[in-house]
């Protein structure tokens, strides 16, 4: 494994249940964010989705409650994490792949989230261009990214110093500024139908759609 993913692997699977249940702030947090994401996507009819970067599956479910219907997957890179969200979330199909080379066929998903994640890969560009890939024609992806304005820098280093996500630290390698996020977006097949800042405005949140070709 490189330090990236050994780093990854140290955060514990339940790290996301713990948070929500124990933390007023980051249940308020963790809330707010999905209810702009239900927001984004209530008017959409996915038959498969994908969740990339699960963890240990908490908003892999979330995704599930929404759309009861649709057969959903959740991938992560580090092999405990997928044991915790399977064992906890059986009803979802969890594997243990990288985003960088998805193990599913071309055209395969109407629906692909990325919550907070591609801030961790190296090369992000072909993580969005494999998710281009598996996704069918018109296909939406909804992601998050951190905004990288002052309040963020200062809240994530409170955070990552003090608090509990000092389980994250050296994890975040790429600063997405707009235009950023919009290019790597529109070089690999994209068109941005919606982009927002939530969450006090720490976090970008957009709506994109896989351009028909």
């Amino acid at each position: 494994m490189d330090k990236l993913t050994l780093l990854h692997c140290q955060v514990p699977a339940d790290h996301y249940d713990r948070e929500i249940k124990n933390n007023l702030f980051l249940r308020l947090w963790h809330k707010n964010r999905f209810n702009k994401v239900g927001q984004t996507i209530n008017n959409i009819y996915p038959q498969q989705i994908l969740d990339i970067g699960c963890h240990g599956g908490t908003f892999t479910e979330a995704i599930s409650r929404q759309f009861p219907r649709a057969k959903v997957f959740g991938i992560d890179i580090c092999p405990h994490l997928i044991a915790y969200a399977q064992k906890k979330r059986p009803k979802i199909n969890f594997k243990v792949a990288s985003a960088e080379k998805l193990p599913f066929a071309s055209k395969t998903f109407q629906l692909v989230t990325c919550f907070d994640m591609l801030e961790h890969l190296p090369n992000p560009g072909k993580a969005v261009d494999e998710i281009s890939r598996v996704l069918s024609g018109g296909g939406i992806l909804v992601l998050t990214v951190p905004s990288e304005n002052l309040i963020y820098k200062l809240t994530w280093w409170f955070w990552t110093v003090f608090g509990a996500g000092r389980v994250w630290q050296e994890t975040h390698v790429q600063n997405f500024s707009h235009h950023k996020i919009d290019d790597i977006l529109k070089d690999t097949g994209f068109q941005v139908n919606k982009k927002q800042l939530i969450n006090w405005s720490m976090l970008i949140l957009i709506k994109a759609q896989k351009v028909l070709l």
